[in-house]
Formats: C-alpha cells, sequence, structure tokens
C-alpha cells in the first residue's frame, strides 16, 4: 500500500551571510547586521545580529533566521550591515519558499492477492496470508502447474484497513518445463595404457551397477618403459553404449637406487642447541643406514617442568640429521625411609582406575626403597594443549605407597602435527599442491616450498593452521608459476613458538597441460631433457633435429627412448629450435629453447 506523504521542498534554515559581501568604507568596521523578510521596517528595526568582533569585512558569518511566523508560500529575505559611524549597507535579498511538513498517516495493510497473466477483478486473486501492519513481507506459493511453458507475468496487489487497493505490481518470470532423462546403469569399465585396443579389448574393470560408479584400477605398468604414458579410462552403459574415453598424462619413473652411508655416531642436548658436534655424544654400537636404539640419558640439573630433548645422528660422510625434538615434563620422586626395594610404579591421569590398573613401569632392581634419577615415558598428552592435567603416580614393593599427584600446565605447549599425506598435482597453467593432517596442537601455519633443482627452495605460498584440532583436516595451496619439467615440492610446518619440520619432498614432471613431448629445462645451461610419449616413437623410426638461430642444424639423431638427454654445455649462449618428426618425415612437434651462459 503507497503511503503519500507531503515534504518541505525547500526549507532555509540557515542563510550564509557569505552569499553577499557586506563591506564598510573605509577603515570603519561592522558592529551589527539586521535582516527583515518582504517589508522594509526601517533602518535599525530589522532583527538584530550582534558581529563580535567588529569588522570590515563579514564574510562567512552564519546566522538563523526566524521563519516560524511566515506563512506557506514564497518570501524575501534582506539583510543589511551597520558601521561604526552607523552607515547602512545597501539591503542584499535573498527569495526562497518556505514549506510545511504534511503527515498523513497510512491505514495498516490488511490483505494481499496475487494472480497469473490475466486480471480476475480485486478481491478475485489468489489471496496471501498477511500480518497487518504499514509495511508487509508475504511469500507466494503460487501453483505454476497449470501454466504452459514459457513467459508469464505476476501480479500482486494489497488492501489497507480503509479497503483501498495498492496499485497492482507485475513481475515476468519464465516456466520451464521439467524433463525427466533417464540415464542407463553403468555396468563395465576398461582401461589402457597408450594405445586404444578397440572398445570391449581393454583391460576390465569390475563395477557395480549404477549410474555413477566408483572404482579402483591397479594397472600394471611393469610391461611400461620409463618415461611419459597416458592411461585411458571408459565405461559400458546397460544400453551397450561407451562414455567418452578419459585420458590422464602421468610418468613412469624408475627406481632409482643410492647408496646411503652407515650412521656412526649421534649426539643429544635438552632445550637450546649448542652447535653441531658440541651436545652429548652417543656411539651406536651397530651401525647401518637405518639404527633402532634405546639410549638412557642423564635429566641431572633439569629443573622441574617442561623440557625439549632433541637428538640427530651423523652418517660416515660427516653429514647430520634432522633434528628429532620431543616434549617431556621433568618431575623428581622423592624416596621413603624404610621401604623393600621398589619392583614397580604406575601411573595415570586425572582419574584413579584403582591399585594395579594404572600404566606399568618397571624400576631398577636392588633399589633399597629409593628411586632417583629414574625417568620413564607418559602418553596421551597430544590431546592436553592449552589446558592443565593431572598426573597421578604411585610405586610399590608389594604395598602399594601413598599417590602423588602433580598438576601439569600444558598452557602455550607446541605438540607435533600429525601428517597423513603430502602429494602434488599438475594442473594445465599450474600445479595444485594437498596434505592432510590427523592431528594438529598449537600449530602455527604451513609453507609450501618449490625448486626446479631440488636443492634450492623458495617459499610460494603460505596457509594459517587449524591450531588445534583431533579431527583429519584437509589443505590446499596452487603454485602458478612451476617451471617445465621436474619441479619439487615440500612442507613446511611451523609450531607457535617459531620450531619447524619438513614433510618429505615430492616430485612430479610439469607439461603445462600439453599431451605432446616435452623439453626442459628451459632456458638450459647443461643438459636437456627431451621426453616423448611412448605412442610418439614405439616401433617407429622417429627423428630429433636441434637448430640454431641462422637455422643450421647443430644436432640430429634417433629418437631411441622416452626421455632424451642432449649435452647443451658445448653451445654458445642463444636461440635454438628443437623439431621432431615421424618415420614419413612430417613434423610432429617443435620447440624454442634458449641455451645461456
Amino acid at each position: 500500500m503507497m503511503q503519500k506523504n507531503y515534504f518541505l521542498c525547500l526549507l532555509i534554515g540557515v542563510f550564509i551571510f557569505g552569499a553577499r559581501k557586506v563591506q564598510a568604507q573605509a577603515s570603519e568596521k561592522i558592529h551589527t547586521i539586521e535582516y527583515f523578510f518582504n517589508v522594509d521596517p526601517g533602518f535599525g528595526n530589522g532583527l538584530q545580529i550582534s558581529v563580535s568582533p567588529a569588522s570590515q569585512n563579514v564574510a562567512g558569518l552564519l546566522f538563523t533566521p526566524d521563519i516560524a511566523g511566515l506563512p506557506r508560500g514564497l518570501h524575501t529575505l534582506y539583510v543589511r550591515g551597520n558601521d561604526s559611524l552607523y552607515r547602512w549597507s545597501h539591503s542584499t535579498p535573498k527569495m526562497f519558499f518556505k514549506e510545511t511538513v504534511v503527515t498523513s498517516l497510512a491505514a495498516n495493510v490488511t490483505n494481499a492477492e496475487y494472480f497469473f497473466d490475466t486480471d480476475p477483478g480485486f478481491g478475485n486473486g489468489i489471496v496471501a496470508a498477511v500480518t497487518a501492519g504499514g509495511t508487509v513481507t508475504f511469500p507466494i506459493s503460487g501453483n505454476i502447474a497449470a501454466l504452459t511453458t514459457g513467459l508469464h507475468l505476476l501480479y500482486v496487489r494489497v488492501k489497507d484497513a480503509l479497503g483501498n487497493w495498492s496499485e497492482t505490481t507485475p513481475s515476468v518470470f519464465y516456466r520451464e518445463a521439467i524433463v525427466n532423462n533417464i540415464i542407463a546403469n553403468v555396468v563395465a569399465a576398461e582401461y589402457f595404457f597408450d594405445t586404444d585396443p578397440g572398445f570391449g579389448n581393454a583391460t576390465a574393470v569390475t563395477v557395480v551397477a549404477g549410474q555413477m560408479v566408483t572404482f579402483g584400477i591397479a594397472g600394471n605398468i611393469a610391461a611400461l618403459s620409463n618415461g611419459l604414458h597416458y592411461l585411458y579410462v571408459r565405461t559400458l552403459a546397460a544400453d551397450g553404449k561407451w562414455s567418452i574415453t578419459t585420458s590422464q598424462l602421468f610418468y613412469k619413473e624408475p627406481p632409482v637406487s643410492s647408496t646411503i652411508p652407515n650412521v656412526v655416531g649421534a649426539e643429544y642436548f635438552f632445550d637450546t642447541d649448542p652447535g653441531f658436534g658440541n651436545g652429548t655424544p652417543y656411539v651406536f654400537p651397530v651401525q647401518g643406514t637405518i639404527v633402532n636404539q634405546m639410549i638412557s640419558v642423564s635429566t641431572t640439573g633439569l629443573t622441574k617442568g617442561f623440557h625439549r630433548f632433541y637428538m640427530r645422528a651423523k652418517d660416515a660422510n660427516g653429514n647430520w640429521s634432522l633434528i628429532n625434538a620431543p616434549v617431556f615434563y621433568y618431575e623428581t620422586i622423592v624416596p621413603t625411609p624404610g621401604l623393600n626395594s621398589l619392583t614397580s610404579l604406575e601411573w595415570f591421569w586425572n582419574t584413579d582406575p584403582g591399585f594395579g590398573n594404572g600404566n606399568q613401569v618397571s624400576l631398577p632392581a636392588g633399589n633399597n626403597g629409593a628411586v632417583t634419577g629414574f625417568a620413564f615415558n607418559v602418553s596421551g598428552i597430544t590431546t592436553f594443549s592449552n589446558t592443565r592435567q593431572n598426573l597421578f603416580i604411585r610405586t610399590t614393593d608389594g604395598n602399594w605407597s601413598h599417590t602423588t599427584v602433580r598438576m601439569v600446565d600444558f598452557t602455550g605447549v607446541v605438540l607435533p602435527v600429525t601428517l597423513l599425506e603430502f602429494s602434488a598435482k599438475g594442473l594445465t597453467n599450474s600445479v595444485i599442491t594437498n596434505w592432510t593432517t590427523s592431528q594438529e596442537t598449537n600449530t602455527d601455519k604451513f609453507e609450501v616450498e618449490h625448486s626446479a633443482d631440488g636443492i634450492h627452495f623458495l617459499t610460494f605460498g603460505t596457509l594459517a593452521a587449524a591450531g588445534n584440532s583431533s579431527v583429519d583436516r584437509h589443505y590446499q595451496l596452487e603454485h602458478f608459476k612451476p617451471v617445465t619439467g621436474v619441479n619439487f615440492y615440500r612442507l613446511k610446518q611451523f609450531d607457535r613458538d617459531g620450531k619447524f619440520t619438513y614433510s618429505a619432498v615430492v616430485k612430479i614432471i610439469f607439461n603445462g597441460g600439453k599431451s605432446g613431448p616435452l623439453a626442459f629445462p628451459n632456458p638450459v645451461q647443461e643438459k636437456l631433457t627431451v621426453m616423448v610419449p611412448n605412442a610418439l616413437f614405439s616401433g617407429k623410426k622417429s627423428v630429433l633435429t636441434i637448430f640454431d638461430s641462422k637455422g643450421a642444424v647443430i644436432f640430429t639423431g634417433g629418437v631411441t627412448t622416452v626421455t632424451n638427454q642432449i649435452d647443451f654445455s658445448r653451445y654458445a649462449a642463444g636461440n635454438y629450435f628443437i623439431m621432431l618428426k615421424d618415420e614419413s618425415g612430417k613434423t610432429v612437434w617443435q620447440e624454442k629453447i634458449m641455451k645461456v651462459k
């Protein structure tokens, strides 16, 4: 319902005297201003405005004329000034219109109706329920089943308590027919590598019939040569129709055996790193590439509370490993005189499970009822971040000691992240990195680093971590500047205390979304790698040719493997062109290569 109101068209509330300048003669100053409406009452008989301090120029003086007694309509406001010699300026006029504000109370809306296309007359539309008020909102559940497919008009109007109808408001809409297209179930699937054997002749995959199917492919790639290949997948529907054959490029990497030197020693320290080689040394009794040894360390000198235990190993080449730094809590046990030799202790968090039902720890034999300098591990702290927990301990020599309770403050303690996986996948113009954590405690952030040589890494993205979580968390960062060819990625996880750890390095081949051959690195310094999909040369005589910027051939040779390496170190810096021709002499691929010093 439209409510009609009349508003002030022009209300003169403040007159800016600067619109007209009142200038005193010679050096005299203006000390008084007066104004009046419509009829001049004579000099000095207008409404007075004092000018303090007096000034030769009162431009910008603000005052509020009193228009309360004026009737509605056009009026003229006059203003003039008087100086210290009682000389009056010209009277400056300004026309204005005084309007009155009229408030019209509209009746409440009490009814609403709507209809489609043709007006059935006021009161004959489809009724819509409303709550009476000046403004109403109501839903329209219009039944459009009887309408034909195409454009239609929806009309809406409301009625107030006085029986007045509002204007009828139209809205255009399009009714679309719903088409049910029954899709046949998928009943079979198959896959193959590189060359299509024909529909129904590939390796079959078992599926459970349905419109949407999910199946695993355990493809045997042992027979494939090392290099780039295509995996093709397609499904068969119950009506005998095959789906589009979907392809996925992948790279088969030969296993590389690298001799790892034996671990010959290790060192450990608490809390602060004294520098490589300056920790407490430890020599493993049995050397090997992997060592698993329980060691006993002295905690003498540590204060009660949280500490970090750091340990790192050194191999036969003098290289140090990454540091392992678990958090532990150091507590002292006070001996009680008169006890027999203690046999064990038990511990538990927060709730007493009953004597003998705690976590059991054997004590050193022959202790004569007193155990000092004994350390043992407690579990379960990964769920205690930023909380305070009670640790209970008691010993036995056949009879149980008193149960000792210690409040352990985990507030602000950084505990490790459990990383389930870290992976990278090439897209058309970028690489997507994904990782999943199953446990996070006091985690600050993640950085993902990229390298083109596997040695020098640079950070390309940062994500905030969940902080504290005991459920699987999934993260993703996209790298928009991968190099053509081999790319290396690793994840760097930061705790809130600034400490960090790295994931394993992931290597992928990026081809920029191309399905053909690949040449990298570009620019090249020494070795240029050319990868050719197996399907392009298997059983054929393909020829690879490289030209310099003047068109002279500097290299030519047959393609013998999927991965071909060419020594570019002997060529001068500049632009080169690489071309691949099939056995018929047809050019199937070409690329521009830049050689740098």
